[in-house]
């Protein structure tokens, strides 16, 4: 059965909270996209253990654009973005960006992620497996950056393209529910949003990271080392 997401506010730059009350932190260039196309896909895959309610899922992000090319299926995300103004880089600079999620093989997501708390919202990684993150990054103004991991990133769902197969007729379509049911898919056709930074120093090693589920947005706090420059 297909249950729609109910239409909630989503936050979606969830990472700037919690780097910013770190005071170890300060990203470099933070930049948001609200044209990023790709979508996401979490698949439920049970509890961790019987009576927890904290369950696990394989993620996918860019699941709407992904190819297999006879060795690693690759999944992508892409737009254009805007750097804000918490970045130190260029505030108001603009240009394009491609990111990707790629693994060996041309089955599901080896990227195992499970929640913290019961029911939970915020999501933190149990395996990798081998998945590679990358961005691409084309500014206007010339800036050029191929990036393979070292950065951080956040996805908010469009709440009006989410649904759910999988779940009782009357379980809430939700990140949390979706979990506990092998199976289950929790799934977002549209992104509302995607932000990304590229900060200065290690903080959060990226395997490690935290997801971070939101009223319907999702981010990842991947960070790694980064000499101090400016990008132009």
């Amino acid at each position: 059965m297909t249950v729609r997401a109910r239409p909630i506010v989503s936050a979606f730059i969830a990472y700037l909270a919690v780097l910013g009350t770190s005071g170890v932190v300060h990203a470099d260039l933070v930049a948001v996209s609200f044209d990023a196309e790709g979508g996401a896909e979490l698949v439920g895959l049970g509890e961790t253990e019987p009576g927890t309610n904290i369950g696990s899922f394989r993620f996918t992000t860019g699941i709407n654009n992904c190819s297999f090319d006879g060795a690693a299926t690759t999944c992508s995300v892409s737009g254009t973005y805007t750097e804000t103004a918490a970045s130190t880089n260029l505030p108001g600079a603009t240009g394009t960006f491609i990111f990707t999620q790629s693994y060996q093989g041309d089955g599901p997501s080896p990227l195992i992620v499970e929640n913290i708390e019961p029911f939970g919202e915020i999501i933190r990684f149990v395996e990798t497996q081998g998945t590679t993150f990358t961005l691409n990054v084309r500014g206007d103004g010339g800036l050029v950056l191929n990036l393979i991991g070292g950065f951080g990133f956040s996805a908010a769902a469009d709440p009006s393209s989410a649904s759910c197969t999988g779940l009782e007729s009357t379980t809430p379509c939700t990140i949390g529910q979706v979990g506990l049911v092998p199976g289950a898919v929790y799934s977002s056709s549209a992104l509302s949003s995607f932000s990304f930074l590229i900060p200065e120093e290690i903080f959060i090693p990226l395997p490690a990271a935290l997801w971070l589920f939101v009223s319907g947005g999702l981010s990842l706090l991947g960070l790694a080392r980064f000499k101090r420059r400016r990008y132009r």
